[in-house]
């Protein structure tokens, strides 16, 4: 059995839209610390 449940078309466009304006307003980051991360916690995130 499947827990996937298929959304109404209205629905998936609001989210679709939600989706679009926090990726418009997403910001890049430009500055960078130079200050040392345990090599654990780095693995952790992209584990």
């Amino acid at each position: 059995m499947s827990s996937y449940v298929e959304l109404p078309v209205d629905e998936m466009r609001e989210r679709a839209r939600a989706f679009l304006k926090q990726a418009q307003d997403r910001r890049t980051v430009r500055d960078f610390s130079d200050r040392p991360i345990p090599r654990d916690i780095i693995e952790t995130c992209i584990l």
